[in-house]
């Protein structure tokens, strides 16, 4: 009897605590969202006003973003661990291209044609892998 109860004890416990994942998933992944995508909408804007803008302020512009998002996302806490190891790879992608877009914005200037097509290559290279990771975290989050 009692190795029974415990064990019909034991299941339940389990289930609660797999629907408590599933709810600080969500939770997290909510977090998430609160925090990227106002900022990558603002980027959004910024490019599409500009588009393969030749003044290097708009590119400082997204720069300044581009950290911002990488700070925001840096200090946010998720309870889960692989949502918070995740952050920490997508602020480092976000660093990644608000130092590329400094580059590219003090290159500018200077007409320096290979730095400035290297410098694209990477920003586009760096957006890509991005999308990657937003792909990755979207799947996750919409599984639960």
């Amino acid at each position: 009897m009692w190795t029974r109860l415990g064990c019909g004890v034991f299941l339940g416990l389990s289930v609660l605590l797999l629907g408590c994942e599933r709810f600080q998933l969500v939770r997290d992944c909510n977090r998430l969202a609160q925090v990227v995508n106002p900022a990558v909408a603002e980027i959004a804007r910024v490019r599409k006003e500009q588009p393969k803008s030749t003044n290097p302020a708009v590119y400082d512009k997204l720069s300044t973003h581009y950290e911002g998002l990488a700070k925001a996302l840096s200090t946010t806490t998720f309870s889960d661990k692989r949502t918070t190891d995740d952050a920490k790879v997508y602020a480092q992608t976000f660093s990644q291209a608000a130092s590329l877009s400094k580059e590219f914005a003090r290159a500018l200037p200077r007409g320096d044609s290979a730095a400035l097509q290297r410098l694209s290559d990477a920003l586009k290279l760096t957006t890509a892998i991005e999308a990657q990771q937003v792909a990755k975290l979207q799947a996750r989050c919409v599984a639960h």
